[in-house]
């Protein structure tokens, strides 16, 4: 990630930490002792070898071997560049509306957590309460999570089912106090939330 950025590492990489973390603490030993003691194993059998010899799942394997291969520290996870990306060229319309709702949601409470991807932006309290998406080039479009009806939103796509209202926003008058009372209290609902294994951590 770059220095300074406003962005945080992606949930997926905190929870990646986490797990490598309990492996280190249950098995005794560091990323770098279980580098040295794989280097003997050819790179297709590590994640078998792991299993017999550490019974360990797929999913902690792959995290141990994401840890391995330096791809855990964030180094590989640029989001700026993922929303440098997202809106730019023939998007480059949408970009302003996308300023003023991320700097809207911050504005919410310290514990905003924003990881862009290379589609779609999540905003999460602990969990996941809306995201920003570019769908086309003339499509961008805010999906929340709310309890309540609210002025102006309209019914999720079947595809997207983690939400259940949604708006078009065209400019950045579109961010009007409907959007901004739905993601405020999208944002009140996740009180108390936290992420599945905890706390994310940058460290």
């Amino acid at each position: 990630m770059r220095p300074n950025s406003i962005y945080k590492p992606h949930p997926a990489i905190a929870y990646g930490q986490t797990v490598v973390r309990n492996l280190e603490a249950k098995h005794g030993k560091s990323v770098a002792e279980f580098t040295t003691e794989l280097e003997a194993v050819p790179v297709a059998e590590r994640a078998k070898y792991l299993k017999l010899t550490y019974h360990l799942g797929a999913s902690a394997a792959g995290n141990l071997l994401s840890a391995i291969n330096g791809e855990l520290n964030g180094e590989f996870y640029d989001p700026d560049a993922d929303v440098e990306s997202m809106f730019g060229g023939r998007r480059e319309w949408m970009r302003p509306i996308y300023d003023e709702i991320l700097s809207f949601v911050l504005s919410l409470g310290e514990d905003v957590w924003v990881s862009p991807c290379q589609k779609f932006v999540p905003f999460y309290r602990g969990q996941k309460f809306a995201e920003i998406h570019s769908e086309t080039n003339s499509r961008l479009r805010i999906y929340v999570l709310i309890d309540q009806d609210f002025m102006g939103f309209g019914p999720v796509p079947p595809r997207i089912d983690k939400y259940n209202a949604c708006r078009d926003l065209n400019s950045v008058a579109d961010i009007d106090d409907d959007v901004r009372s739905a993601l405020r209290r999208a944002y009140e609902l996740k009180a108390g939330a936290r992420f599945p294994w905890g706390t994310a951590s940058t460290d």
